[in-house]
């Protein structure tokens, strides 16, 4: 049996069509995943290149943000090629900064990439979420009701909801680039929204309105 299935898989891997893997990614692993997505860095860039111009941010976020945006533009410059870290490394310095700076520049690309944060400091912010916006969290309301006409939902299905056009078009105007979000997010943002884990079966939740 071991040998017909090793057969089979060489027999697919010939034909282009590779196993799938549905458990979730490291940080290692998102990481490299982003450092080859150009298409999500240069998105990035253009969205960070827009808030950057706000009047309105304080000196700090306006640093973090350019910080941001310098790092992304070294990286992807072909014509004066840089690593990952040794953009961040040149980023960092140029700021009057050090190793650390570097890390946690790194850190805030891939947390606006992934889950559209931008690095707020403690100064002069609390860090928000999404869900405080009110067109957000009604949406996401409707759409949790409709998916639980039976009385239960499951983590899986917020993740599903939020990558829906419906709210991918939301978070396109309010400018966050967030188009999925993991299972542990998931847990937050139903606990947030008063839907309660329950004992019907296994990994459900029910409307602790209801």
């Amino acid at each position: 049996m071991a040998s017909r299935e090793i057969l089979r898989l060489l027999e697919n891997l010939h034909y282009r069509s590779a196993p799938t893997d549905k458990s979730l990614a490291t940080p290692a692993e998102q990481t490299l995943d982003l450092l080859q997505d150009h298409t999500a860095l240069l998105e990035a860039g253009e969205m960070l290149s827009e808030r950057s111009r706000d009047k309105s941010l304080d000196v700090v976020l306006r640093a973090r943000i350019c910080a941001m945006l310098g790092v992304i533009n070294l990286f992807l410059d072909t014509d004066v090629p840089h690593t990952w870290r040794k953009a961040s490394i040149v980023v960092a310095k140029a700021q009057g900064a050090g190793p650390n700076r570097a890390c946690n520049i790194r850190r805030w690309i891939i947390e606006f990439v992934n889950e559209g944060k931008l690095p707020l400091h403690s100064y002069c912010y609390k860090r928000p979420t999404i869900l405080e916006d009110e067109d957000v969290a009604w949406e996401l309301r409707e759409r949790l009701a409709e998916k639980a006409k039976s009385g239960f939902l499951k983590t899986e299905d917020v993740c599903d909801i939020i990558a829906s056009d419906a709210i991918q078009g939301i978070f396109i105007r309010l400018g966050v680039n967030k188009p999925r979000i993991s299972l542990s997010i998931a847990h937050r943002w139903l606990a947030r929204l008063d839907w309660k884990y329950g004992k019907k079966m296994n990994g459900m939740y029910i409307d602790g309105h209801k």
